[in-house]
């Protein structure tokens, strides 16, 4: 898109139709949906010679390869076509990750312990003359963690053989052989340079994190914008290691995509890509962050090197933090909805995403590497801590509430799961122990620095000697309940102790009270964030500025749960934690109802937000 919007004509050359299902799919969808950008779409079958005499007398500027599939391709069209490129003395060693370690040898820069096995036999004896585990065992030309396995034992290590020896990767290439590698230890990174003429331009570096599968490998969770590091920085030596990759592969021109583990014995080259930084990255979202982007410097590289060169010593500072979160499911089946989608995007640092794929499809896989994660998104803000902490809600939510993430298609039991624990006993205006309301009383005047005079909503009302030892200490009380008896009930307790409170028999939808409470106190029977989350925004409503809502939640999800105490916790205040601040409140807090972190003991929480 960006070199048709500079007014180039664009033909796509896709290298061989020999390529997986799920690559077939994306080159179907791209020329579905951008199809009109091109002037040709031509197809070979891993021929470059015919299509560079096709091409021939047509003035060709550059040949660019968009993806890992089409690197050696487009760089043996070029050759034929006269156009610089990187040459083709370590063509292949820029693509298979074999001679690609083996190029860093030769030329003297470290890697780690690598082997190329044949057989089965041929693994087994280079994995005893290694010594140690784990060992990690994938395609030499593969992509995006599919076919790549770490094996802690000889058994994992001939069934990973067996899963991948004879078979196709990612871009259809036969495995007739696999790379194994030691296991690396360490922080992973990723450095994107683009170059020109062997001179080299970092673009834009990042920290990865991913997770590891017992017995399959690891898949992504996050890669986080990084400042650009200057020389006296820790992080350097992952600079300097990366140029001196480019070079052992006698990189001269055009991007670069290069991922570095950090060990305790110096970087490590785990591969280099020559392409852009995948992941559907936004170039204008890069702008808007450092204020350039990989693509628009890789095309001037190749058709406006003069002011490509006037940037090369460009040093990027960071404007706005940005992290691609790589979404994860731990199932599988037919998705019938994403419940928390919409509040998810009003955290404030999300941006943007991309879960088409997944929405298009109806088909939720359980994720084993990049190909079968739900979906990307996208943080962004000025303030670090704010992405961090929206980060932190989103994994709490892949770890502890998938199915509020991701509904299935299957019938679903109206009486089941954490809300209904606590809907059930509101219904039946069952009243706790008087001991336990007065300590929860305390807790709450305590704990939200409560003052005497201060407006206070309850809702609904049916615990009243919490609310009658808090209008003992000057708060002035409303009660809201469609119970009837729990509010007659309120009515006369408050009366006979001579206590002042109001106690009104409404539903929700019939209050009025536009920022007139200090502080309202709920529980999750009157809303939840699939039914109406616009319930909670009305209760904000009711809240004067600097008035707080709390809401007090069950920290077990009842008989029959699988989560253990401090996870269903951990899932529950998620979600309310993604209500509370797309409802525009901050300073969520969560206290257990003895007012400290949520633990195995811990039976009830209060968790608590401030409108500004």
């Amino acid at each position: 898109m960006k070199l048709f919007n500079r007014g180039y004509d664009i033909i796509h050359v896709v290298s061989t139709p020999d390529m997986s299902p799920v690559f077939r799919l994306e080159m179907e969808e791209t020329k579905n949906k951008l199809g009109d950008i091109f002037s040709e779409w031509l197809v070979s079958d891993n021929n470059p010679e015919e299509i560079a005499e096709k091409l021939k007398g047509r003035n060709i500027t550059a040949v660019i390869p968009a993806a890992d599939s089409g690197v050696e391709f487009a760089e043996a069209l070029a050759e034929l076509l006269n156009l610089p490129g990187n040459g083709r003395n370590k063509r292949a060693a820029r693509k298979d990750k074999f001679l690609m370690q083996k190029a860093l040898t030769e030329a003297g820069v470290p890697t780690m312990a690598y082997h190329e096995a044949e057989s089965e036999d041929d693994l087994l004896k280079w994995a005893e003359k290694l010594g140690k585990w784990p060992i990690v065992i994938k395609p030499n030309k593969g992509a995006a963690t599919v076919g790549v396995h770490i094996c802690r034992n000889e058994e994992e290590l001939q069934t990973a053989w067996n899963n991948l020896a004879g078979t196709s990767d990612l871009f259809g290439n036969k495995n007739n052989t696999v790379l194994a590698e030691e296991y690396l230890k360490g922080t992973e990174y990723i450095v994107n340079t683009v170059s020109y003429n062997g001179r080299h331009l970092l673009t834009d570096f990042w920290v990865y994190k991913k997770i590891y599968l017992p017995g399959i490998s690891q898949i992504y969770d996050y890669a986080r914008l990084l400042p650009y590091p200057e020389p006296g920085d820790p992080l350097y030596e992952i600079i300097s290691y990366t140029l001196s990759t480019l070079e052992a592969l006698e990189v001269t021109r055009g991007p670069t995509h290069t991922e570095i583990m950090m060990t305790e014995s110096g970087p490590r080259l785990i591969e280099t890509n020559l392409r852009v930084m995948g992941g559907s990255l936004p170039p204008d979202l890069m702008d808007e962050c450092i204020g350039q982007n990989q693509v628009d410097l890789a095309i001037d590289s190749y058709v406006n090197p003069e002011k490509f060169m006037g940037e090369i010593e460009n040093k990027y500072t960071i404007k706005n933090h940005l992290m691609m979160k790589v979404l994860r499911s731990g199932r599988s089946g037919q998705l019938k909805e994403i419940p928390l989608l919409d509040l998810l995007c009003e955290l404030p640092s999300v941006h943007s995403g991309n879960l088409i794929h997944l929405i298009e499809s109806g088909n939720l896989e359980d994720t084993i590497d990049l190909q079968t994660a739900p979906g990307l998104i996208f943080l962004k803000h000025p303030v670090e801590d704010v992405l961090l902490t929206d980060y932190r809600t989103i994994s709490d939510l892949e770890d502890l509430a998938q199915d509020r993430l991701y509904e299935l298609d299957e019938k679903a039991d109206e009486n089941s799961g954490i809300d209904s624990v606590f809907r059930e006993s509101l219904k039946s205006g069952i009243v706790r122990e008087q001991e336990e309301c007065r300590s929860d009383a305390e807790l709450i005047f305590t704990h939200l620095n409560l003052k005497d005079g201060e407006e206070f909503l309850y809702c609904p009302c049916n615990d009243w000697e919490m609310i009658r030892v808090l209008a003992g200490k000057g708060l002035k009380i409303t009660g809201i309940d469609n119970n009837a008896e729990s509010v007659r009930t309120a009515r006369e307790k408050f009366k006979a102790d001579n206590i002042p409170g109001e106690f009104l028999n409404l539903d929700l939808n019939e209050m009025d009270f536009e920022s007139r409470f200090d502080i309202i106190l709920t529980g999750p029977g009157p809303f939840n964030e699939k039914r109406d989350p616009l319930t909670l925004r009305r209760y904000i409503t009711f809240l004067r500025s600097g008035g707080k809502l709390v809401v007090e939640a069950p920290v077990s999800q009842g008989e029959g749960s699988s989560l253990p105490g401090e996870q269903s916790a951990g899932a529950y205040s998620s979600v309310y934690r993604i209500m509370m601040i797309a409802g525009g409140l901050g300073d969520i807090s969560i206290i257990d109802e003895k007012g400290g972190d949520i633990s195995e003991d811990s039976e009830r929480m209060f968790i608590s937000g401030i409108k500004p």
